[in-house]
């Protein structure tokens, strides 16, 4: 009598004539198979799989007169930038030679400022956004490889309840005009790597704190909050 094992699946038997050595139990296959189809649609349920991805380069950025660290303040509108078109941002024009970086970030460490003197519509704490302007020198090209980078597209699916504070980045050419330029993004609006990473290569010459205005209050020039400090020459990004 034969000891070979037999597969039951309801009511029958299913006989074998192949070597135990070379048989695969078709039930635990199943199983594996359905849990695996299950994983990649959960995944791509989730956002972790991009589904329908496409890849895109922004237009090229326009060269402007100067950059402008408003454009990082949060609800802050086109006319109320000294150049509306600052709050474009592109991909970097054919022939724009970068002599220098601006990366223009929110602070979130500090959230208010000391009442100014005197009556004002602005004069409560809370009212005004913190801005800190860096500027970078050093060997740009692997910033300009990771800016060339294209962003990504998503026609369907979902991303992590999620979001990331992107800095502004100004590029600057011999003669200070500036151009907005685009971080490269996946589909979700999360920076790819490649940008930070290049930032923290280069070497910080100047970071200095501005306050704005919120958005929508009487207009106030924007004060930095002590001089610029300068980082030493072998000083890197952080």
């Amino acid at each position: 009598m034969s000891n070979s094992p037999v597969l039951r699946f309801g009511s029958e038997h299913l006989a074998s004539t192949t070597p135990a050595t070379s048989r695969t139990p078709l039930a635990p296959l199943a199983l594996g198979c359905l849990l695996v189809g299950s994983l990649v649609l959960g995944l791509a349920g989730c956002g972790l799989i991009p589904v329908g991805v496409t890849h895109y380069v922004p237009e090229p950025a326009v060269v402007l007169d100067s950059y402008d660290c408003k454009v990082a303040v949060p609800g802050v509108g086109a006319a109320e930038l000294e150049d509306p078109a600052s709050s474009s941002k592109g991909s970097v024009p054919d022939g724009f030679v970068a002599a220098g970086v601006v990366r223009c970030s929110q602070d979130l460490s500090w959230t208010s400022v000391p009442a100014p003197a005197g009556p004002s519509p602005t004069s409560e704490p809370n009212t005004r956004y913190t801005i800190v302007e860096e500027h970078f020198s050093g060997d740009f090209e692997p910033l300009l490889t990771a800016l060339a980078q294209p962003s990504d597209h998503q026609d369907r699916g979902e991303c992590p309840a999620m979001a990331e504070i992107v800095p502004d980045l100004w590029l600057l050419n011999t003669a200070g005009k500036a151009v907005h330029v685009q971080w490269p993004l996946t589909a979700c609006n999360f920076t790819k790597p490649g940008v930070m990473e290049a930032l923290a290569d280069l070497t910080v010459t100047s970071s200095t704190i501005l306050h704005f205005p919120v958005p929508g209050t009487p207009s106030e020039d924007s004060t930095a909050a002590g001089p610029a400090t300068v980082t030493p020459a072998s000083g890197a990004a952080k």
